[in-house]
């Protein structure tokens, strides 16, 4: 079995040993071992944006990447904001450091495994090029990684792997698609579709993002 090498770093002393077991636990259920020489998640302490931003660097000892997180603090608290994709909804300079957290009590085991099993999913298929970025329409980046983050948790469901759950997920799906707040029957059945595994690979899910009406 190749070594990874796992480090979390941006963290209060007292989560960053809980938030280590998770991401280790993780990485094995997705055998990230066979696929990068080492993860890293950074934390950092800037609200007001949800997801993470993925960095690729050559190995050193291996030809295997090594793979960086970058994320808010908050996605491992109990206060903390579920993740959706890879990209910040506010520009740095506009964001406003938050207040550390407190103690280990004030660290959510659950809400860690949940994020740190979707975002390491979602590296995963961009490092095996299953999900290939440069090839979205700037105009549905948005659209793409919503639907993606629906293959991701449908898959991490059907392992028996932490993620979000068809609630969460489909109430994020409709909030982007729909001002209403409501699926209509075609929303719902290509909703349906990702979740399920019928719409999967990188193809058939960005021709159904392109169907799909943004009310």
């Amino acid at each position: 079995m190749a070594s990874l090498d796992l480090h979390c770093t941006g963290m209060p002393e007292a989560w960053s040993a809980e938030a280590g077991q998770r991401l280790a636990a993780a990485a094995a259920a997705l055998q990230l071992d066979q696929r990068f020489e080492s993860v890293e998640i950074c934390a950092d302490d800037l609200g007001g944006h949800e997801g993470a931003w993925c960095h690729f660097a050559p190995g050193v000892a291996t030809n295997r990447p090594r793979l960086t997180l970058f994320c808010p603090l908050e996605s491992f608290g109990r206060q903390g904001i579920a993740p959706a994709g890879f990209f910040a909804t506010m520009e740095v300079w506009e964001q406003q450091p938050i207040p550390h957290p407190g103690g280990s009590s004030d660290f959510s085991a659950d809400q860690t495994d949940r994020f740190v099993h979707h975002q390491l999913l979602l590296a995963r298929d961009l490092a095996d090029g299953l999900l290939r970025q440069a090839a979205i329409p700037d105009s549905l980046v948005e659209a793409m990684l919503a639907a993606w983050s629906v293959t991701v948790d449908g898959r991490l469901r059907r392992y028996g792997l932490p993620g979000y759950d068809l609630s969460y997920r489909r109430g994020r799906f409709s909030r982007l698609f729909s001002g209403a707040g409501v699926l209509l029957p075609g929303h719902w059945e290509i909703f349906q579709a990702l979740w399920e595994g019928a719409i999967a690979d990188f193809p058939a899910v960005l021709s159904a993002v392109r169907q799909l009406p943004r009310l």
